[in-house]
């Protein structure tokens, strides 16, 4: 038997705390808070234990609080200090291989909920096609992307991880 904790340490809660920290210049931080006001899509992607969930909770600070997000995620480990947000979680199948809710599901939930933005946590597989779908929908999205290998960059990968999928694009 193996047991995996995970402990989430939030370091910083804001962009401006990230440019104390060291984290980002201060004019990375503007550029970021002004994408994040403008409602562009924002991709953050990293190696393990690059800061990725850290980033993207500080991008989420930055969402005026008149918004309703939406979040997707196989574990909880976003923090949206906001009054309006429905996180939702991935769920195995049970014994029997019954009740499996996977992102792709999530994803495609959360275009049905009226979102002002949807935050996905890690995207990795089948489900970037649904979030590339989302994407093109015209709502902001702040997904986190998991690094897969260090050759590609991130928007290769986001491109042809669709493939793999079995749904057929129209």
């Amino acid at each position: 038997m193996a047991v995996n904790i995970r402990k989430f340490v939030l370091q910083a809660h804001s962009l401006d705390e990230l440019v104390a920290l060291g984290t980002l210049t201060a004019q990375s931080a503007r550029f970021l808070e002004a994408a994040v006001a403008a409602g562009l899509n924002v991709l953050v992607s990293g190696g393990t234990q690059a800061g990725k969930t850290t980033l993207l909770n500080c991008l989420c600070a930055a969402i005026p609080a008149r918004e309703r997000v939406i979040t997707c995620e196989e574990v909880f480990e976003l923090r949206v200090p906001l009054p309006d947000v429905v996180s939702m979680q991935t769920r195995q199948a049970n014994l029997e291989g019954a009740g499996e809710i996977p992102l792709r599901r999530l994803v495609k939930e959360a275009l049905r909920m009226r979102p002002s933005r949807i935050v996905v946590g890690e995207v990795r597989q089948e489900e970037c096609l649904d979030l590339l779908i989302a994407l093109n929908s015209g709502l902001p999205k702040l997904p986190k992307a998991r690094r897969m290998d260090g050759r590609r960059p991130a928007r290769v990968r986001r491109v042809s991880r669709p493939l793999s999928s079995r749904r057929r694009c129209p």
